[in-house]
């Protein structure tokens, strides 16, 4: 995206008050969460000659065990995606947005014997991407849900 006028960040909601909008030049943000604390996230992107796509994208680790004290560790890729189809010549959009539910109960499957989860760390980015094919990503998201 044009670099003086980009903006792409990702929307994680504060409990405390006021939104935090982690940005490309943040630090990685991890939190710690209790395993019924669920909300939605949200990837926005601006760029005054139009964004051409926006997406949260990363990955969850599920980590799980059963009685015999075996363990397993499952991968999930996640992907949300919002594309403007405008055709050349057409107007597209200067800002676009997606919404992404972080919620440990969509992702704690274990297979097998009486496998149960332990954890659930979701892993998510925000990325914006202008009509020029110019992206910017932001810092890592990292929720990690102790169950």
């Amino acid at each position: 995206m044009t670099r003086h006028h980009q903006l792409v960040s990702l929307i994680i909601p504060n409990p405390q008050g006021g939104d935090i909008a982690l940005q490309p030049s943040d630090s990685e943000f991890i939190k710690e969460m209790g395993d019924q604390e669920w909300f939605f996230i949200v990837a926005k992107a601006e760029d005054p000659e139009g964004v051409k796509q926006v997406e949260v994208f990363g990955e969850a680790l599920v980590s799980c065990t059963n009685n015999e004290g075996l363990s397993q560790s499952i991968f999930i890729n996640l992907r949300a995606i919002d594309i403007d189809e405008s055709l050349p010549g057409e107007t597209g959009q200067t800002r676009r947005w997606i919404p992404f539910n972080v919620n440990p109960s969509s992702f704690a499957n274990c297979t097998g014997n009486g496998f149960q989860p332990l954890r659930v760390k979701i892993s998510l980015r925000a990325k914006g991407t202008n009509f020029h094919g110019l992206s910017n990503t932001t810092a890592l998201a990292i929720f990690t849900y102790h169950i």
